[in-house]
């Protein structure tokens, strides 16, 4: 078809084109342009709460995420501060409910996910991890607090006349992982090496297999009746 014979057609077309056609398109075109961006919409504020476990430990819960926290007569041991909004409401809400200072913080592991915020309670507590996540830590320039004190076979944590064991579990879902039990409780702190109902997160990304498999097994060998997880199935 001849240059002149297709634009002619596309002429026609549009001269064909029913007027409220093209009013609907200029009405929907201004409607869009009218609609504030998604960025402007209120934010639901996160969901946090704390609750009993047993005792004088105590869950810590940030939307989906979980950590717990240890009541001493001398302070309080915390774990995995999960971000610095989180990190905040927490330091607040011990500081009322509790009136005690964080004395430890102890990391579960080096993922950004759980460990932001540490330097919230800096100011008071010795942070301890393995001693590979404070390697993966500072090489990766993790937006939190150092650890102070490490360790590489097994640990325990005492303050006020009570007890937390840290127990590596080699490598799983990363090479520094550890479970905290708390004996008095009859409790573990699991993060991410054990999913109940469920498989593993997604593509299981910085993994190591069989050694996941073993991780599993030294949680099954500890001594424990109730065991609090990192998120909530």
């Amino acid at each position: 078809m001849p240059a002149f014979c297709r634009h002619a057609c596309r002429e026609n077309t549009v001269k064909r084109l029913p007027r409220y056609f093209l009013f609907m398109m200029l009405a929907f075109a201004a409607a869009v342009l009218a609609t504030p961006p998604a960025t402007h919409a209120a934010r639901k504020p996160p969901k946090r709460s704390i609750k009993k476990i047993a005792g004088d430990l105590y869950r810590f819960q940030n939307n989906f995420h979980f950590s717990v926290f240890f009541v001493t007569p001398d302070g309080i041991i915390a774990t995995d501060p999960i971000n610095k909004g989180a990190a905040q409401w927490l330091k607040t809400e011990l500081a009322k409910r509790f009136n005690k200072p964080v004395k430890y913080l102890i990391y579960s592991h080096d993922h950004q996910d759980h460990i932001s915020g540490g330097e919230v309670f800096a100011d008071t507590a010795t942070v301890v991890a393995h001693k590979n996540a404070r390697a993966d830590i500072i090489a990766e320039n993790r937006p939190t607090a150092v650890p102070d004190l490490t360790f590489s076979d097994k640990m325990t944590v005492t303050l006020g006349g009570k007890t937390v064991e840290l127990t590596p579990v080699r490598k799983g879902h990363s090479d520094n992982m550890i479970v905290m039990r708390f004996p008095a409780e009859r409790t573990i702190y699991v993060c991410d090496i054990v999913s109940v109902r469920s498989v593993g997160y997604k593509t299981l990304t910085d993994a190591y297999f069989p050694e996941w498999i073993n991780s599993i097994k030294v949680v099954e060998g500890l001594d424990f009746e109730i065991m609090a997880l990192w998120v909530a199935n």
